[in-house]
């Protein structure tokens, strides 16, 4: 094996970075990152929230936070970045590097149409006309094809148009290299998919290079040439993209890997990593990982290992790679989805849905125009059932879950509820008072709890969710999203409500916090008897906590039926056209 961490590394490349560390003062924050990205290849860095990754991107293009600082190298054909006045880095962006960022309601300014933010990174020199004609040709690059498009303001446009506008305006001045910050993160699977087809598309016919940044493994593996997975700070693995799927060789991948659900398996139990990311300057001198690898001996507490070579194209930072490379493949079991789901009656069911409807009236200047959300849709939930509805944004998922919490009166239908609602929303971050304390929370949940259930207090609850009763004292700053999402469930679950309505309650986790959680609402589902309403667009999300799953398309219905047999053999085009939207599935021995 050959010692990475004193290689030269090659200049002869597009971009190369060697020995990039960020720091705030004396504290480290990132430490010794390494690659190259060639001509027309895309490099993907991906870790849990925490690790570094943007930090690394930020420097790049030098765009650190007011007091960080960078060391090391950052080279663009051979000219190097790092301690170059802004003045002159001002003049490499956006020509020579150019960002594109996960939100892209942040990237746009309210106040300007597309056409109009585009237009800002053209030469000046372009006459009106000639400046007209060049927005809609970039336009027209990334999909938008009507002329229109260039005259609306951001509100006036969906979340993939506005992700399209943010790319043209990103590639306006046909940048070489690319660094896309999570640019799909917010979108549902088969907008996400189309957005990276057509990053790929650019990337080939501009022969432009490529970062890109991610916490969806999935991503990774279905648009990039190789892959550093990032841990506090540190690159601890190396690989081509098909490698590390297929044989992650550092205990890191192999739990990320082993958390990431799969849409054609149920796993018998979805496992996270335990523990969260610590900071780069409480690992050093040790294993960055040691502390949450239930392989980690002395060895790995007394050094740090060095990132080596183990094939082709492949390094890992783990000391203990030949003893346990045998156990970092090993296939989760799974267990059987695909028998019919029992039928449910309004007999035993807690939530009936009957010929619903939902209209929305707009007034513009001149006249009132009508929306339908839902067009009479039927629906009922049995008791101690786990429904899934799936669909993108806009086909009413969340109208639906609204009416059913009583937060939006129905145009027509009828609900029946047989016991308490209650919901756990997407945003962990801001479904708690951060004012109050987690004990605060919980204790003025309890006060509404439904009379006869039996007695529990705020310990109980926190141990419910897995959280240590100490809890009780913190506030949601000092917690961490996954462990904010328990104390919103353990909130939830406080009034002993028979349905919980989950709308989109993992979509902004980390992959392994995402299992954790997942694992969690199971067990609230078997163990307690709460029925589930479980509304996401994520399909490999669905299959894992759901018996029966409901597909909505334009406020419709358009399949219903066992979770594992819709997923397995869907009969509409809608389904598969959702299906095929899914990124990436690994080997069986990883799905």
């Amino acid at each position: 094996m050959t010692d990475l961490s004193t290689a030269p590394v090659s200049t002869a490349t597009d971009l190369c970075v060697e020995n990039l560390s960020i720091g705030l003062g004396s504290r480290p924050l990132v430490r010794d990152v390494s690659f190259t990205i060639k001509p027309g290849e895309t490099i993907c860095l991906v870790g849990e929230s925490g690790s570094g990754k943007s930090l690394t991107a930020r420097a790049i293009a030098g765009l650190l936070p007011a007091g960080l600082s960078a060391t090391g190298s950052v080279r663009l054909d051979g000219r190097e970045l790092i301690g170059r006045p802004e003045r002159e880095l001002r003049g490499l962006r956006g020509r020579r590097v150019s960002l594109l960022m996960q939100d892209p309601f942040t990237m746009l300014n309210p106040m300007l149409t597309a056409g109009a933010t585009i237009a800002e990174s053209l030469p000046r020199s372009l006459s009106r006309t000639a400046k007209r004609a060049e927005v809609l040709r970039r336009l027209a690059e990334v999909g938008i094809t009507d002329p229109a498009a260039a005259d609306r303001y951001p509100f006036q446009l969906s979340g993939g148009m506005c992700q399209r506008v943010a790319m043209a305006a990103a590639l306006a001045k046909d940048p070489d290299l690319l660094i896309a910050d999570e640019p799909t993160t917010a979108l549902d699977a088969s907008v996400q998919s189309e957005v990276l087809s057509l990053l790929m598309r650019l990337r080939d016919a501009r022969g432009m290079s490529l970062l890109l940044i991610t916490h969806d493994l999935r991503v990774a593996f279905s648009t990039c040439d190789r892959v550093l997975v990032m841990y506090a700070g540190s690159v601890v693995e190396e690989a081509p993209a098909a490698a590390l799927a297929a044989t992650p060789a550092h205990p890191y991948s192999a739990g990320l890997l082993t958390a990431m659900p799969s849409v054609h398996a149920r796993r018998a139990k979805l496992v996270g990593i335990p523990g969260r990311v610590p900071s780069a300057a409480d690992v050093a001198g040790r294993c960055v990982f040691e502390a949450r690898c239930r392989h980690a001996v002395e060895e790995c507490r007394t050094a740090a290992p060095p990132l080596v070579r183990i094939g082709e194209g492949h390094a890992s930072a783990c000391a203990r790679y030949e003893d346990i490379r045998a156990v970092l493949n090993v296939a989760p079991p799974v267990e059987n989805d695909t028998g019919v789901a029992a039928a449910t009656t309004h007999e035993k069911a807690v939530a009936v849905v009957t010929g619903l409807g939902k209209d929305y009236r707009t007034r513009g200047l001149r006249k009132s125009a009508t929306s339908t959300a839902l067009h009479e849709v039927s629906l009922s939930i049995g008791a101690g059932e786990s429904v899934g509805l799936v669909g993108e944004s806009g086909s009413g998922k969340s109208t639906l879950a609204r009416c059913l919490l009583g937060l939006t009166k129905p145009t027509r239908g009828t609900i029946a509820i047989d016991g308490v609602v209650q919901c756990v929303f997407q945003d962990p971050y801001t479904s708690l008072n951060p004012s109050h304390t987690i004990g605060f929370a919980l204790r003025e949940a309890l006060t509404k709890r439904v009379p006869g259930s039996d007695p529990v207090d705020v310990r109980e609850l926190l141990e419910l969710v897995g959280l240590p009763s100490a809890y009780a004292e913190r506030r949601p700053v000092a917690l961490s999203g996954g462990e904010r999402q328990r104390v919103a469930i353990a909130r939830a679950l406080a009034v002993n409500p028979a349905l919980l309505i989950c709308d989109e309650p993992v979509a902004a986790l980390d992959v392994s916090v995402q299992a954790q959680v997942l694992e969690l609402l199971r067990r609230v589902n078997r163990e307690l008897g709460t029925s589930l309403l479980f509304i996401t667009h994520d399909l490999a999300v669905v299959r894992q906590v759901t018996d029966r799953l409901v597909v909505l398309y334009k406020g419709r219905f358009v399949e219903e039926g066992p979770t594992g047999q819709v997923l397995d053999k869907p009969t509409h085009e809608y389904t598969q056209m959702l299906l095929n939207s899914v990124l990436f599935e690994g080997t069986e021995s990883n799905a």
